[in-house]
């Protein structure tokens, strides 16, 4: 039985939650979605941490992730006690490595990038590579 378990979930890879819920009942589950910033957004996020000190900006149209990471936290309610759902905006990578810094959990899981390129392993968005390179955790990349 873990204690705690991080899902980063990018709204689309509902593999992820099924194998969650096959799971033993945990005590906490905290799932995870992250909408990438643009480059504009980067920088007016920039701009609002450096002159309000203000790091809690996020883009206005989250409103499709946010939905799905409630639905994800609905479907996941049903067999584990605790569900926490944390939505942020950043760099993937950045914000779950922030998240499993600060909760330290027992297992991690994650789902594979669809892009199977071999120049994709170096971009940004195949966080499980980057992960598992990184991670203390034990790590779990579902299909």
């Amino acid at each position: 039985m873990f204690n705690k378990v991080l899902v980063a979930f990018d709204g689309k890879n509902q593999g992820v939650i099924k194998f969650l819920n096959r799971l033993p009942q945990c005590e906490a589950i905290y799932v995870i979605s992250v909408c990438e910033l643009s480059f504009a957004e980067k920088i007016q996020k920039l701009i609002r941490k450096v002159f309000y000190a203000d790091d809690s900006w996020t883009p206005s149209d989250t409103g499709s992730l946010s939905k799905k990471l409630e639905a994800a936290g609905a479907d996941l309610a049903v067999t584990h006690k605790k569900v926490y759902k944390m939505l942020h905006a950043g760099d993937p990578y950045q914000e779950v490595k922030k998240v499993i810094d600060e909760i330290h959990p027992d297992l991690v899981v994650v789902g594979k990038s669809k892009n199977y390129a071999e120049i994709s392993c170096l971009s940004k968005k195949n966080i499980e590579i980057k992960l598992s390179a990184t991670s203390r955790s034990n790590l779990v990349i579902v299909k």
